[in-house]
């Protein structure tokens, strides 16, 4: 998985990841860590496929085949809160945010 491998591996990601740990260490549940990421990518997927859906979403976003629509599902995952610390320092929506950053 190409783009979720450039995702791990890229900085500014790794960056934000730690400015969500840095804000949330008082946080007793659902920490916006890289472990609640990949759970939100893996439950998408398995909704995804389990509500028979797969083969629209791959028609619908013009992609090769099941593994380019895991990638997708699962980049969206793992990007998804990526701009949680923003809403914590600013009061920006952290989707905002996160399609921002």
């Amino acid at each position: 998985m190409q783009r979720v491998g450039r995702i791990l591996a890229d900085d500014f990601y790794r960056f934000c990841l730690a400015q969500n740990a840095t804000r949330e260490v008082d946080r007793p549940f659902c920490r916006h860590d890289f472990q609640h990421m990949l759970d939100v990518a893996r439950i998408s997927y398995i909704l995804l496929v389990e509500s028979n859906q797969l083969a629209d979403f791959i028609r619908r976003y013009r992609l090769k085949n099941r593994q380019a629509a895991r990638e997708v599902v699962y980049a969206a995952g793992l990007l998804h809160d990526m701009g949680r610390w923003q809403q914590y320092d600013h009061g920006e929506d952290h989707a905002l945010a996160g399609a921002r950053l």
